[in-house]
């Protein structure tokens, strides 16, 4: 449905798309229908003990369809338009009735070597320079709560999969080929407005960049794998003159990254670079970034494969990557079901129940600080593996131990490299451990467990510091069976649980990435989440869905539950 261009693992197949014949393509249609519809219905119900101003249930939903138009004028062209039709429950006539343009953009080929894309933009590069971390807990998530999130507000927030982000701008691609050394190179080309100026009114903000991928015979007689290299930049520009500011920013992130095979079971992967943001006003930083990887396989296709990595990874304190370190959620922002709760109309913090269905607790563009944004749901890497003033050292294994079984253990230790907060060291750990167990029962069983848990420490220096100490278990578990031999109808029955407490330090800065504030405090929070959901899959692309989530939250100021019935029906085409 999004189109996916210039993917860290995936540029190379879209180059070898961009090249297909003249002759192939002229077996495309001239035009087509493509898109994406959900329904959906969500019946809440509040419970507070001693609260008797919040209103106790909320209802609401509606039914939307993405219909997308795609022209294929020549058989070097193809135009794709997108329009959102959505109507909310209760709106008759009309008067709930909303249209969007939800992405317009033209893709073309030259002389069937370059390959260019017009308009909105899905882009990602490595983690360090343009990634779009993934949503909070992307990937372990129980699979009726993922197929939910994944279906409304992950997919209203333009979140692809491949660490995309959203622009609107031009890429340029091509490939070139070598008869002597290395094999070919792919190269990528962005240019992608961030900000307009409305005449004045703000500055204009572009960012450039791209990357250059080279793939290489290798020397070594001991494996018969390729080397692939790398550079990657990033620059982001305010325009000068664009508006009466005069202190104007700018940011720029190289680095160089690849791949190198030891022999048939081992590989050597590596990023380096560096970063420099600059104002016009004089203020400068600059830093660098370390990510190396060794990895170990073993094992075939068709009977299982081991892997197992060791990896360390080093960003420095003033390491600025806005393309990749922006945080996936917004903090501070209040849900939309059940605001404000309480006798005393408290503000309610968005749980985790909510990002399941609430777009608006998305970023759907990157920002230029750091912010002051201090996840709670996470406090070793919040900004993901571009996380600054982390040295960290971690190792996964992944392991087909028992016929249908499946194991995942990762451990990973971390520490500041620049005290925040008191001149001692902040220390972080975490382990994850997995498993996925088919059982020959009920038309194949599937049963899943997962937990999770990351604490932070660091050791009292004196009486007027508290001992930081700073806990996030996660534990997740369900099964799955199939209630009909073609497996259309399948019962789903799953929990999750997240907590965190303890104390922890705030990290307040400016515009100009400056700490302004450290600000301590304690923090408690516990959320309960089972479900129990009937799924029925009529093809590959469509499903309907009748669950039932119960959220039961406590915090150090309040206790309450969200019961919520949903149905749920998605199709692509």
């Amino acid at each position: 449905m999004n189109v996916q261009t210039a993917s860290r693992n995936g540029l190379s197949a879209l180059l070898l798309l961009g090249a297909i014949s003249l002759g192939a393509q002229e077996y495309q249609p001239k035009f087509s229908l493509v898109g994406k519809a959900r329904g959906v219905y969500f019946a809440d119900q509040f419970a507070m003990a001693d609260d008797s101003t919040t209103m106790p249930r909320a209802n609401s939903g509606h039914v939307m369809a993405d219909l997308g138009m795609r022209l294929v004028p020549n058989a070097q062209t193809e135009v794709l338009a997108m329009v959102r039709v959505r109507n909310d429950y209760g709106g008759f006539w009309g008067s709930g009735v909303t249209f969007d343009l939800r992405q317009l953009q033209v893709k073309g080929l030259i002389q069937e070597r370059v390959r260019y894309t017009l308009g909105d933009v899905d882009y990602a590069l490595t983690p360090f320079t343009f990634h779009r971390p993934g949503p909070l807990m992307a990937g372990i998530l129980p699979t009726t709560m993922a197929h939910l999130q994944g279906s409304i507000a992950g997919y209203d927030a333009f979140t692809t999969g491949y660490n995309t982000w959203r622009q609107q701008g031009g890429t340029v691609e091509f490939r070139t080929g070598f008869k002597r050394g290395p094999q070919y190179a792919d190269q990528s080309v962005f240019a992608f407005r961030q900000r307009a100026g409305f005449g004045g009114q703000a500055t204009e903000s572009w960012a450039f960049g791209g990357s250059s991928k080279w793939k290489w015979n290798n020397f070594l007689k001991s494996s018969v794998s390729p080397i692939y290299t790398g550079v990657n930049v990033v620059s982001i520009r305010d325009i000068a003159g664009s508006s009466n500011a005069t202190d104007l920013y700018g940011n720029t992130v190289v680095t160089s990254n690849g791949q190198i095979p030891l022999n048939r079971n081992l590989s050597f992967s590596f990023e380096a670079g560096g970063s420099q943001t600059q104002w016009i006003s004089g203020d400068r930083d600059a830093d660098y970034m370390l990510h190396a990887k060794l990895g170990y396989f073993k094992g075939k296709l068709d009977k299982g494969i081991s892997v197992h990595t060791l990896t360390y990874t080093e960003v420095g304190p003033d390491f600025y990557s806005p393309t990749a370190q922006t945080t996936p959620n917004i903090g501070g922002i209040a849900p939309a079901a059940f605001t404000r709760i309480g006798n005393q109309k408290s503000i309610r913090k968005w749980t985790y129940l909510d990002l399941f269905r609430e777009s608006n607790l998305y970023r759907y563009r990157w920002t230029t600080s750091l912010g002051s944004d201090n996840n709670t749901y996470l406090i070793m890497d919040p900004k993901g593996q571009a996380t600054p003033n982390r040295r960290t050292l971690e190792g996964t294994s992944t392991a087909d131990l028992w016929k249908g079984g499946r194991l995942v253990a990762s451990a990973a230790w971390a520490q500041e490299i620049r005290g925040q907060g008191t001149p001692k060291l902040t220390q972080f750990s975490r382990v994850d451990v997995a498993v996925h167990q088919r059982l020959n029962v009920a038309q194949g069983a599937k049963f899943h467990v997962r937990y999770r848990d990351q604490r932070a420490w660091r050791s009292n220096v004196g009486d007027d510091v508290p001992d930081t100490r700073y806990s996030l278990p996660w534990l997740i578990f369900g099964g799955e069976v199939a209630l009909t031999k073609d497996q259309s109808f399948t019962l789903h029955a799953e929990y999750l649980q997240l907590a965190h407490s303890g104390f922890a330090y705030d990290i307040i800065r400016n515009a100009e990435n400056q700490v302004i504030d450290i600000q301590g405090g304690n923090r408690s929070h516990l959320e309960r989440i089972p479900s129990l959901a009937l799924k029925y899959t009529a093809s590959e692309n469509s499903d309907l869905t009748l669950g039932w989530l119960s959220s039961a939250v406590k915090t150090l100021d309040h206790q309450y539950s969200i019961q919520t019935l949903y149905v749920l029906y998605a199709i692509s085409f």
